[in-house]
């Protein structure tokens, strides 16, 4: 990572004990990152387990690389509907990334939680901020791959961020070649995102681009007008890939707007990469139609309405973590955590809940690392 982008420095970092989600080598947990003893947020924090030096596996490894790659994409991307990176701390295991918390969760469940709550000009809205996301990240080049309600978090504020890059590339580094080497051990179609494929993504060489981004995009849509639910729930893999390839795309529900179904089958769905529109052209068509027919006087209240906004200043939400290692000191409140940055105790020395400790959460764990963190945060540039 370019050292014009990071400036290095002791962090302090302590773990609560909520986990926000977990896969086969990573785990998110909610945290705080602490800049200093007056300055501190919450965050979530991905670690990767198994990746210890004397114990990684080939797995582990590539999920470490895949944890480093997607920290670094992140470091580049600063837009209110992207989730920001905080910092990288690597320097021994585990790795870990602490990003921005989203205290709303994902778009996917919100959808399906609130369902008939969710009026349509909000509809409109969270397609709208979707769109506006997607079009900075291919203002930089980026190609998601991965583009989900699933990935699309809602933050304290109530605005929809494009949320997990595990899986995006650079257009410039796929190239003419596709896929290329990308093809070479994917993964079979029951462990992909098949869904939110476009159709050149699901044939050999995969073909890759900003447009199969515009492709996902009209499924995510579909998604936000059917309350979070994903096209073909019940239907195998086979027959799914077989649907796509051929352009049988699911009818979208009927509170669909008319506008928006019109220019997702005949344009973001074309079969035709070359014909579907820019991401760009996306954002300004759902904008005019959310500022023209569908008005409503702040779709974020009405979220925030919905979510569980931490009262107190500790307990705000930051989003996504970024990659941070550490010596774990389990059972220690905040206070004893600081007295031991201090003089260095080790985790055999156990604090008792007393003194300056009462009422204080407990955590389960607490970092203290050197890390690469992003500094125009702590410029103030966010």
């Amino acid at each position: 990572m370019s050292q014009k982008r990071f400036s290095i420095f002791l962090v302090f970092i302590y773990l609560l004990q909520d986990l926000i989600g977990t896969g086969n080598f990573c785990s998110v947990y909610k945290g705080v990152y602490e800049r200093d003893a007056n300055d501190e947020i919450v965050v979530a924090i991905k670690i990767c387990h198994g990746a210890a030096k004397d114990t990684m596996t080939e797995e582990s490894k590539k999920a470490r690389e895949s944890m480093m790659h997607e920290a670094y994409l992140m470091s580049y991307y600063v837009h209110k509907h992207v989730i920001q990176l905080y910092g990288v701390a690597c320097d021994h295991y585990p790795v870990m990334i602490v990003m921005e918390f989203c205290p709303g969760g994902n778009l996917q469940d919100h959808l399906q939680k609130y369902k008939d709550q969710i009026e349509v000009p909000e509809l409109v809205a969270y397609a709208s901020e979707s769109a506006r996301g997607m079009r900075y990240l291919h203002s930089k080049s980026c190609v998601h791959r991965d583009l989900a309600a699933r990935n699309c978090l809602i933050s304290d504020t109530g605005l929809i961020k494009i949320s997990d890059f595990g899986l995006s590339k650079i257009a410039e580094d796929l190239g003419g070649k596709g896929a290329g080497s990308e093809t070479e051990g994917e993964p079979p179609l029951e462990q992909i995102p098949l869904r939110w494929m476009a159709p050149e993504c699901l044939r050999r060489p995969q073909l890759w681009s900003l447009k199969s981004d515009i492709w996902s995009y009209g499924v995510l849509l579909y998604e936000i007008f059917n309350e979070g639910q994903k096209p073909w729930p019940n239907d195998p893999p086979k027959k799914i890939a077989t649907m796509i390839r051929k352009g049988k795309m699911p009818d979208f529900p009927a509170k669909t707007p008319a506008p928006i179904k019109e220019f997702v089958v005949t344009k973001i769905w074309s079969l035709n990469p070359e014909q579907r529109p820019t991401m760009d052209e996306i954002a300004k068509k759902i904008s005019a139609l959310k500022k023209d027919s569908f008005k409503m006087a702040d779709p974020s209240k009405a979220i925030i309405k919905r979510i569980l906004v931490s009262k107190s200043k500790s307990e705000t939400v930051a989003n996504d973590a970024d990659v941070l290692n550490a010596t774990v000191c389990a059972g220690r409140t905040l206070t004893a955590l600081r007295t031991m940055m201090r003089f260095f105790l080790t985790a055999s020395h156990m604090l008792s809940n007393t003194g300056a400790n009462v009422g204080r959460q407990r955590i389960t764990s607490g970092f203290i690392r050197r890390a690469l963190v992003d500094f125009r945060r702590r410029q103030g540039f966010y």
